[in-house]
């Protein structure tokens, strides 16, 4: 009988992760998520995966697919992330590393590149943080011509018709001044137009170019199971990847690579499905306080 375990599995798809990041697998990537969604961000374990998450969202930001660009924290852990880019790329390897790489900063045009798209980074991040302050701007001001709708001017009973009618004309000359068409709407046609720049900066293909010849030019984990394998694996969830991928020379191709995986990916999730609880029969036992008898029914295994 085949081994199968939950960690055999968490290394399945840990390998399935990533390779679909070095090779901009998306579809691959939300079948794990939909098929397998305990299967977190805090349980993927490979070589470079904060690097090739970097490289993701890069390439999400050019496909105009990815909400860091339109939330201010999620826009400053993008804009820290490439920071250090900037740092690795110019210091080099580490005391007792060896490199032969080269930086990224050690080319004029790209060390150009790379201040242009910070420059443009954090010019939308002084954007979205203005539209929030003005937004709540507005929503304040909204809240205070409320409050003096309905606040009584004074106790005054007798003059309750006067208080309304000087009340009325305030009211209209506030609301007037914070009319739309006196909110600054440029402010989001300016966040659209700096959008649309990072989305197609140069310095994006750059960078994916550059990551692939330098840290994530390695093949993935697996790519090596499939090109070193040398006999048929006894781990149900490694002969599910030779079953799809066995016959496969280029795994690196969307069209057929990805569609293979994805087939994998539904297999294993059906192996798990069919993990059912095993029960036993049920079990009566004396309660020591009434003397009466107590159903137990024990659920005791797993079916492989």
């Amino acid at each position: 009988m085949l081994e199968s375990s939950s960690s055999n599995l968490n290394q399945v798809l840990n390998w399935m992760m990533e390779h679909s990041l070095k090779y901009d697998f998306t579809s691959l990537r939300k079948e794990v998520k939909q098929a397998f969604p305990a299967f977190t961000p805090d349980q993927f374990n490979f070589p470079h995966q904060d690097d090739f998450i970097d490289l993701a969202t890069m390439r999400a930001i050019s496909q105009h697919k990815v909400s860091q660009l339109e939330d201010v924290d999620d826009l400053k852990i993008v804009i820290s992330r490439m920071k250090e880019f900037a740092k690795s790329e110019s210091q080099g390897p580490q005391f007792g590393q060896i490199s032969q790489d080269p930086l990224f900063l050690s080319k004029p045009a790209k060390r150009e590149l790379l201040w242009s798209f910070m420059v443009l980074m954090k010019k939308l991040k002084a954007l979205l943080q203005y539209q929030s302050f003005i937004k709540d701007l507005q929503h304040k001001f909204d809240t205070e011509i409320e409050d003096f709708k309905t606040e009584p001017l004074g106790s005054e009973v007798v003059y309750v018709s006067e208080q309304k009618k000087a009340k009325v004309d305030a009211v209209k000359s506030l609301k007037n001044l914070a009319a739309p068409s006196t909110f600054p709407s440029s402010v989001q046609k300016e966040i659209d137009e700096v959008t649309e720049e990072i989305a197609s900066h140069g310095f994006i293909k750059e960078y994916e170019k550059h990551m692939l010849q330098t840290k994530l030019k390695d093949p993935t984990k697996l790519e090596l199971f499939i090109q070193t394998k040398t006999s048929t694996s006894d781990v149900a969830e490694l002969e599910v990847l030779e079953y799809h991928l066995g016959s496969l020379k280029d795994l690196s191709n969307k069209n057929s690579a990805e569609k293979r995986l994805i087939s994998a990916v539904r297999e294993l999730a059906s192996m798990e499905e069919k993990k059912e609880a095993k029960w036993c029969p049920l079990i009566y036992l004396e309660d020591p306080q009434t003397k009466g008898l107590i159903g137990v029914k024990i659920k005791n295994a797993f079916e492989k």
